[in-house]
């Protein structure tokens, strides 16, 4: 199944700076979409199995929640942490991708910005996948004798 623009952009989202946040915040306010209920923090109780399969609770996680709406359709977004910005835009652009076919132009747009995005992303990653292959210990070269 293809990604969604909202998954795609989630993925990154903790490698995008308030400027991209900020073009996108705007490409989909310009489509007209609206919070209904605006970004909020809350606490969220986390449940986990232990390896006998018996949940317990592993205890308060703070996630950010927003819901928008465009067209009589709503986008949903909630991610850990305190970030009203990206789960504000997050909700925005899942209710313009149900939109989709009223608000082409909005979506090439979106796309457009989230490929350079993940074009940064991908060089931030290779290069600190590089690091951290610089920093790899041969033990064989440790050998004494």
């Amino acid at each position: 199944m293809e990604k969604t623009l909202k998954d795609r952009l989630q993925e990154i989202s903790q490698d995008m700076d308030g400027n991209s946040l900020l073009k996108l915040d705007e490409i989909v306010k310009k489509a007209g979409a609206v919070f209904i209920r605006p970004p909020e923090t809350g606490l969220l109780m986390m449940e986990l199995k232990d390896t006998f399969d018996t949940g317990f609770y592993l205890g308060e996680v703070l996630v950010t929640e927003a819901l928008a709406e465009l067209n009589g359709l709503q986008g949903y977004a909630m991610a850990i942490g305190d970030c009203p910005a990206v789960t504000g835009v997050l909700a925005c652009v899942e209710a313009v991708e149900k939109n989709s076919s009223e608000y082409k132009g909005t979506i090439d747009e979106i796309t457009k910005e989230l490929e350079a995005l993940e074009a940064t992303a991908e060089k931030t990653i290779k290069k600190e996948n590089a690091f951290i292959a610089s920093t790899k210990v041969n033990f064989e070269s440790m050998r004494k004798g």
